[in-house]
């Protein structure tokens, strides 16, 4: 990998790095401090079937915190997809599995986080928060530098 696109490969990982961190402090705020009423448009849906207008409501109408989480995952969401999509048939594409983590992680974030949003299960907002540290860990891992091909293995 050229120096350049490595560098270029670098910084949009630590953007999305920080973009996860962001998006979960606040998510914790919205989990602590704001209630989201179960009868908004797309709640209590059988899952997917309200997820369109419930993340509606939740741009346009939900209180302020729930529409900048929402607004944050869906712009991580696309860093992440694009990331994956030009990081294949790179040179980096030996880092591949941990990019692929780290989209699985931010996808299971959101596909649990627009169910919280249609039922309100507590179980969907834990799978959010381990959606989160998937994708943490594995955009940490591919940022680990690989042991140089001339290194000798440790005894």
């Amino acid at each position: 990998m050229t120096q350049h696109v490595g560098r270029r490969f670098r910084r949009l990982t630590l953007a999305i790095m920080g973009l996860l961190v962001l998006e979960f402090l606040v998510g914790m705020g919205v989990n602590l401090f704001v209630v989201i009423s179960p009868y908004h448009p797309g709640a209590a849906t059988s899952y997917g079937m309200g997820a369109s207008a419930g993340i509606g409501w939740a741009l346009t109408a939900g209180p302020l915190a729930l529409r900048l989480h929402v607004a944050l995952g869906m712009v991580l969401g696309a860093c992440a997809l694009v990331h994956t999509a030009t990081v294949c048939g790179q040179p980096a594409a030996g880092r591949l599995l941990w990019f692929l983590m780290g989209l699985g992680g931010v996808l299971g974030a959101s596909g649990n986080g627009t169910a919280f949003l249609d039922g309100g299960a507590p179980l969907n907002s834990m799978l959010m928060s381990l959606g989160f540290a998937v994708a943490r860990v594995g955009y940490g891992m591919a940022m680990t530098p690989g042991r140089p091909r001339d290194a000798q293995p440790p005894p």
